[in-house]
């Protein structure tokens, strides 16, 4: 059917013109494409010829129906880029971000690979937490979810990218915790639910039709729920001088920020994502 990247790029576009740009559909055809073949993005642009298997065939085939009908490529591949490595994801949890990525390198570039206890709360993919065992394997890590499912994949995550002993996977719902430190920890990371319920309207069906509602939104009455309970539960778990790292809504940094402050926190600092957005927050228990 198709005999070179070209071919395969252009019906990519003129199938899925409706729901993505052209940049965009170039950047997904030669994901696709590495996933059906093996031949990375540099491959193609040296040789564009391809002679695809009637197995390949047939799982692109299957892919471009599953984007067409709006599953994001992500899902439809099962396999997302994070931290230079392939994580497996299902419609179970949130698709890792590039947001989420320079999360894990604040943390990473704060910290040493001195011996601490660390814990990822809302771990969904288990993306942040694998990420850390992955570049500091001196580290105690330990990853809670509330949702089953997402716990499968952290999992299975973990076992294929090899830091299955690294890590301790448990369920646990935040807002009602039944696990305490008694302050024996010295980071907890997070990437709660902030999208709030009044900004589904704005969002692409892609998200609120495959990604899980209960990992993404928030009422807009209790906007700041998982970070005020989440800052409640750090204030007991972390050890004096520990920290809280989390990835905020962009429009909320400030009353993140103020948030903490109120509760006790120190050294309260936001910082900006690449895009110059608001995007995550540090903040250390006080000392005394």
């Amino acid at each position: 059917m198709y005999s070179s990247f070209t071919s395969i790029s252009k019906h990519l576009e003129d199938r899925l013109s409706h729901l993505y740009e052209a940049r965009e559909i170039k950047s997904i055809s030669y994901r696709i494409m590495e996933y059906v073949t093996g031949k990375t993005r540099k491959d193609w642009m040296l040789d564009d010829q391809t002679n695809l298997s009637e197995s390949q065939q047939d799982v692109l085939t299957v892919v471009i129906q599953k984007l067409e009908s709006g599953v994001p490529m992500q899902y439809a591949i099962e396999e997302a880029d994070f931290m230079g490595e392939v994580f497996f994801v299902d419609e179970s949890v949130l698709i890792p971000r590039p947001e989420t990525e320079e999360l894990v390198h604040w943390i990473l570039n704060d910290l040493d690979f001195s011996r601490r206890m660390v814990l990822d709360i809302g771990t969904g993919s288990g993306c942040i937490a694998i990420s850390l065992a992955k570049h500091r394997g001196s580290w105690s890590i330990s990853a809670c979810d509330t949702s089953n499912e997402a716990l499968v994949v952290a999992r299975r995550n973990a076992r294929e990218l090899k830091v299955v002993s690294e890590i301790v996977f448990y369920k646990e719902d935040i807002l009602n915790p039944s696990t305490l430190y008694d302050s024996e920890l010295d980071v907890i990371v997070s990437n709660p639910p902030y999208v709030l319920e009044s900004d589904k309207d704005l969002m692409t069906k892609q998200v609120t039709e495959h990604e899980p509602s209960l990992a993404l939104f928030v009422p807009d009455t209790d906007s700041l729920r998982f970070y005020r309970e989440i800052g409640t539960y750090g204030l007991k778990a972390l050890k004096p001088g520990g920290d809280l790292y989390f990835e905020i809504h962009t429009d909320k940094g400030n009353e993140v920020l103020e948030l903490l402050k109120n509760q006790g926190y120190t050294d309260v600092v936001l910082k900006q994502d690449l895009s110059g957005r608001d995007r995550v927050i540090r903040a250390t228990t006080p000392t005394d």
